[in-house]
């Protein structure tokens, strides 16, 4: 009742200030539209608007003078002046309503406008009561909303859908400081009991601020802990060692508590020995856990036993006194007061950090605070021990995969070079049984034998030479040389060497400078990634560009080059670019790893032994590979002062490369040694089988082709370019799924035979072979042939 009382005063209060001001707003709407409206109907609603507010004072008066003192209750007058509010709001609507529809759009917004402002008036005068505001609002808007809404023009429309947002903003205003009025009204009669309680609340601040004031300094203290372990933790961060650490603790536990003096026992292997670690105390900057004092065992020590066993903070209060110290050492180090921490890290009891006093230091209880202070630390150092641990276990086990690494390397190498070893000795040794078995009835056969043992021991030498020009240390006879000449040499060669798919074209730079090579090891370089261009375009036609040129190389160039860190400065390069398959960032990275190939096994040291002439010659090879575009490589050697100027006869000429011409017989041999077919093709015919034989896989499948009537058994090598073994053989199974294959290779069956799961061998022959063991397993695989 009494805040019904105070909401109906403070609406009387402000009222007639609004009835005022809706007076002359009422005029002013009827001077602005005098001329535009009916006269009548205009001063009619002016009127109306006028005695309805002085109904509304008067009302307010009757109240004043005579309610309380009848005792009538507020809300009976509150009811009486929410009715002639209403009457109010809806004599501006009615009337809005009436000249809207008499009036342009102009005239329309700023009828709009008016009762807008209106209402936004009303608001504060009839914030004490809800509803009294509500109904003049509906009143003064509800009707003229519609009524626009209603409409076909598209302003008058907008304007009405702003109109009903307008409504429910001052809805909701209104509702707002409705609450806020009434919780002000409620909280002005709790003003007593609140004064009762002060007093006592006085007492109560007086308590708080003393209990802020100690959590102050409490903040303050651990503020100081948090930058503390803040240092402690960058310091920690950038310790390589045992003895970083210990000397980063010290410092730390100096500045921040003023013992000088620290130490750390580390967990030993031997879970009863224990490390020293302290740097004053020991004065060996070296000292670590493999350089550190010797262990100490555990067992027989009390202040070790409890150290070892303890969970929390060990405190020896004064050393001299405590039964479980030793006093020869004690009186021989001076101790006083020692503190040990655990440092634990994951239930992992990691060694224990200790610190205290000595000497004239005197004796000290640590506080609570400086104890928890010790513990935090204790944790930062558990958290770097690990760390440290961490990393020499890390570069233990690098230096492991490093050697595992090295040990793949040199088993690929080994494997590598034993398959071109043993196609070597398969020739030298059956050249040999062949010229043995001719030496007396048929000396020109054995004659020639002879040479093709002497010519595979060559070839034995040449890979010898391989392999050091792998780690730059092979023999080079070195000249000055332009590279255009001695490109130009061996472009026959490039052009016979390259598949009848491939088109090679050159781009040489005239004005080239000199360079100080070993022409036959560059010449060689020259064929080896001509070859290489060549198979790696599978497509039907592919381009090969043989560029040369001139380039500074700066230090950030040279170091995306392979090479052994060759000095920066101007070289000459030959660059040879192929529109061929291209290769990942995967095989690109150990493209010059000894024997390295994407296929089964590798054909020689390779890209290998590229590398090592080019380190050789204190050069470098720039690599750049996209898969399923192309590669280029870059090859630059150091560049003389001296240039040669000429007209170089085969720039920009483009070749074609045919294929060679094909063979017929019996067995069909298929291996890409010259050597290797010629030993088995005499073998066989000197047994009475006719020959065909075929340089690699493509040119066997056409061979079978042509004479699949003829052939009964095929000798197919493993490891061929264009065409594998493997591709070749499941091609020949496609035209004849009983064809006979026997495979040769220098590898081991095990290895071999994998690679054919799903295909059915006839038979398998190890390289190097003798003639016997050959016609062994031919004759077993055709002796019904063969009998009939």
């Amino acid at each position: 009742m009494m805040i019904m009382r105070e909401q109906l005063l403070l609406l009387f209060s402000q009222a007639p200030q609004t009835f005022a001001s809706s007076t002359i707003v009422s005029a002013v709407v009827t001077y602005v539209l005098w001329g535009h409206l009916n006269a009548l109907q205009l001063a009619g609603w002016f009127i109306v608007i006028c005695v309805i507010n002085i109904t509304r004072l008067v009302l307010i008066r009757s109240y004043r003078s005579h309610a309380e003192r009848n005792g009538l209750q507020p809300e009976r007058w509150l009811q009486r002046f929410t009715l002639i509010t209403l009457a109010a709001g809806l004599t501006w609507g009615g009337g809005a309503l009436l000249f809207l529809q008499q009036l342009d759009v102009t005239y329309q917004m700023f009828i709009v406008m008016i009762l807008s402002g209106v209402s936004a008036g009303a608001l504060a005068t009839y914030s004490s009561s809800m509803v009294t505001y509500r109904v003049f609002i509906i009143g003064c808007f509800a009707i003229p909303a519609i009524w626009m809404v209603l409409q076909h023009e598209a302003v008058q429309v907008s304007a009405g859908i702003l109109i009903m947002l307008y409504i429910a903003l001052m809805w909701a205003l209104n509702r707002r400081q409705y609450k806020s009025v009434r919780e002000s009204m409620r909280l002005r009669y709790k003003n007593t009991d609140l004064l009762d309680h002060l007093e006592s609340e006085v007492v109560e601040r007086r308590l708080n601020e003393d209990r802020l004031l100690d959590s102050e300094n409490k903040l303050k203290e651990k503020t100081a802990q948090l930058q503390s372990l803040l240092r402690l933790s960058q310091a920690l961060e950038q310790s390589e060692s045992h003895m970083d650490i210990i000397h980063a603790i010290e410092a730390e536990i100096e500045r921040a508590l003023g013992y000088q003096h620290a130490w750390i026992y580390l967990c030993g292997d031997d879970p009863d020995s224990w490390h020293l670690l302290s740097s004053k105390q020991n004065g060996d900057a070296s000292i670590g856990p493999d350089k550190c004092l010797p262990a100490k065992p555990t067992s027989g020590d009390p202040v070790l036993e409890g150290i070892a066993s303890a969970t929390g903070p060990v405190v020896i209060e004064d050393a001299r006194t405590d039964a479980r110290t030793n006093k020869e050492i004690v009186n021989k180090t001076g101790n006083r007061t020692i503190i040990n921490i655990p440092i634990i890290l994951s239930n992992k009891r990691l060694g224990v950090l200790g610190t205290g006093s000595f000497g004239e230091e005197g004796v000290f209880s640590p506080e609570v605070s400086q104890l928890e202070h010790l513990s935090a630390m204790a944790s930062h150092v558990a958290l770097a021990l690990d760390r440290i641990n961490l990393f020499n276990e890390r570069i233990d086990m690098q230096a492991q995969l490093e050697h595992s690494q090295r040990l793949d390397s040199l088993g690929l190498m080994a494997g590598g070079i034993a398959h071109d070893f043993n196609n070597i000795l398969t020739s030298i040794m059956g050249s040999a049984a062949v010229a043995d078995r001719h030496l007396l009835d048929d000396p020109e056969s054995a004659q020639q034998n002879l040479s093709r043992i002497v010519d595979s021991s060559r070839r034995a030498a040449d890979l010898c030479n391989q392999m050091l020009a792998y780690s730059g240390k092979g023999h080079f006879v070195v000249e000055t040389v332009d590279l255009n000449q001695a490109l130009s040499e061996i472009i026959p060669l490039l052009e016979s060497a390259i598949g009848k798919h491939a088109e090679i074209s050159y781009d040489l730079y005239e004005s080239l400078p000199m360079v100080e090579v070993d022409i036959a090891q560059i010449q060689q370089v020259i064929m080896n990634l001509i070859i290489n261009a060549s198979e790696a375009i599978t497509d039907s036609t592919g381009a090969i560009t043989v560029k040369t040129g001139t380039i500074d190389a700066d230090e950030a160039y040279l170091a995306h080059c392979f090479g052994d860190h060759p000095n920066p400065g101007s070289y000459v390069y030959m660059e040879i670019s192929d529109t061929g398959c291209g290769m990942d960032s995967d095989t690109a990275e150990r493209i010059f790893d000894p024997f390295f190939t994407t296929k089964f096994t590798g054909r020689g040291l390779g890209m290998s032994a590229i590398l090592g002439i080019v380190r050789g010659h204190a050069g470098a090879i720039f690599l750049d590979s996209t898969l399923n575009k192309g590669t280029t490589f870059k090859v630059l050697f150091p560049a003389l002062e001296i240039c040669v100027v000429k007209e170089h006869p085969h720039e920009h000429v483009t070749a074609e490369v045919h294929a060679d011409g094909e063979k017929l017989g019996t067995v069909l041999v298929v291996d890409d040694e010259e050597d290797v077919r010629e030993l088995a093709l005499t073998i066989l015919q000197d047994d009475g089988f006719h020959v065909l034989t075929a340089e690699h896989g493509e040119e066997a499948v056409q061979v079978y082709a042509l004479h699949q009537d003829e052939i009964s058994l095929v000798l197919l090598d493993l490891t061929m370019p264009r065409m594998g073994g493997i591709e070749c053989f499941a091609e020949l199974q496609k035209k004849n799924s009983e064809v006979k294959v026997i495979l040769v290779s220098g590898y081991s069956e095990d290895d071999v035979l994998g690679q054919f799961e799903g295909h059915k061998l006839s038979g398998f022959i190890k390289k190097p072979f003798m003639p016997d063991e050959l016609m062994s397993t031919v004759s077993d695989q055709l002796a019904p042939d063969k009998s009939a």
